[in-house]
């Protein structure tokens, strides 16, 4: 799976210091009208909307600088947790209705310690979240892991006692650093507020600690059109955790297509196109497989001088599975292709086959 660099937790309200942390996690760009390419929390924006964490404000914005409030922190690490059922008894906190949008977040977070109230029974769902707070709530969502060590932050000091150990695991976890001051200390801040923005990369910092180990790949659920998106999912095969992202749409010829692809036992299935598809115009080829088998898959070329067919593209394909791959042409005048797939252990071939022709490759 594509990797990128992602700049871990910072939060930071003056000149920000941030490190750079290799992501287990795919990036693919959020394209929200508020948050350009080049901000330095773009990428972090980006991976919380792809994982669900964290969605726009309402007419394709963000909302980079807006408050993060205690109620959607709660919400976005429930999503996270899968939405597991809660208890629909009495509310944990006086203040937290049972018709509020956030309740089961709340009731899951006070059970299974995520979160706790300000006192007097009270959660603050509408309160801004403060560093310190945010720091704390991905420590527990994480389980508490046993943390060692010191802040050596000037402002060390004004971190609450409750707080300690979350803020060490978090600043150690590249999730949380300083910030440079005017006059150059590096202070931690813990009881500012955090921007949307903040919240962002501070989850991405997180998501990349929770998740290592874990391994990702992807397959194309539905390929693109020209008229609509299609769909990659990333699956982990450590945990089974999945998440969905577009492909953008784009102007693609069809080739060849057929929905409903059989074959007789123990026989290859093949058929011919021809295209004149234009030097450096890319053939997508993309199966879905149904056969109880594993499918194997092959674009071939007809060399004209041999009069024979040449494999230009080859892949396999778990049972119940999709999958594509590309092949950049280089021809200029017509060519004949053929598609040949064929199931071992003597099983039908059965799925569905698509080659299309574009010149822009979707990114895996």
């Amino acid at each position: 799976m594509k990797t990128k660099k992602l700049l871990a937790g910072v939060l930071a309200a003056a000149t920000l210091v941030t490190s750079g942390a290799t992501s287990a996690l795919a990036v693919k760009q959020a394209n929200f009208k508020d948050v350009s390419a080049t901000a330095w929390y773009a990428d972090a924006v980006s991976i919380t909307y792809n994982h669900g964490m964290m969605n726009g404000t309402g007419g394709n914005a963000f909302t980079p600088n807006g408050k993060m409030d205690r109620a959607m922190v709660v919400q976005v690490l429930y999503n996270k947790a899968g939405k597991p059922a809660v208890d629909a008894d009495k509310s944990a906190f006086s203040d937290v209705a049972s018709t509020a949008w956030y309740y089961d977040a709340v009731q899951w977070a006070a059970k299974n310690n995520v979160a706790s109230g300000v006192g007097d029974g009270k959660f603050a769902p509408n309160a801004a979240v403060t560093r310190q707070e945010l720091a704390s709530m991905l420590y527990r969502a994480e389980g508490s892991p046993k943390t060692t060590g010191n802040l050596g932050f000037k402002d060390a000091t004004k971190v609450s006692s409750w707080a300690e150990k979350a803020m060490v695991w978090a600043t150690q976890n590249k999730i949380i650093n300083g910030a440079i001051q005017s006059d150059g200390l590096l202070l931690l801040n813990p009881t500012s507020t955090a921007t949307r923005a903040e919240a962002a990369q501070m989850l991405a910092g997180y998501l990349n600690v929770a998740q290592k180990g874990h391994s990702y790949t992807s397959s194309v659920v539905k390929e693109p059109t020209a008229a609509a998106d299609g769909v990659k999912r990333y699956t982990c095969s450590v945990c089974g955790h999945s998440y969905d992202e577009a492909i953008k749409a784009e102007p693609a010829a069809v080739l060849y297509n057929d929905t409903k692809l059989d074959g007789s036992v123990g026989t290859n299935v093949t058929d011919s196109f021809s295209s004149t598809p234009g030097n450096g115009t890319i053939i997508r080829t993309w199966y879905q497989n149904t056969a109880p088998v594993e499918a194997h898959v092959y674009l071939q070329k007809l060399n004209t001088t041999t009069n024979e067919f040449e494999d230009v593209v080859s892949f396999s394909v778990a049972s119940g599975k999709d999958g594509w791959k590309e092949y950049t042409a280089t021809d200029t005048d017509s060519a004949t292709y053929r598609v040949r797939i064929y199931a071992d252990s003597g099983k039908d071939v059965t799925g569905a086959l698509r080659v299309v022709q574009t010149t822009a490759a979707a990114e895996k």
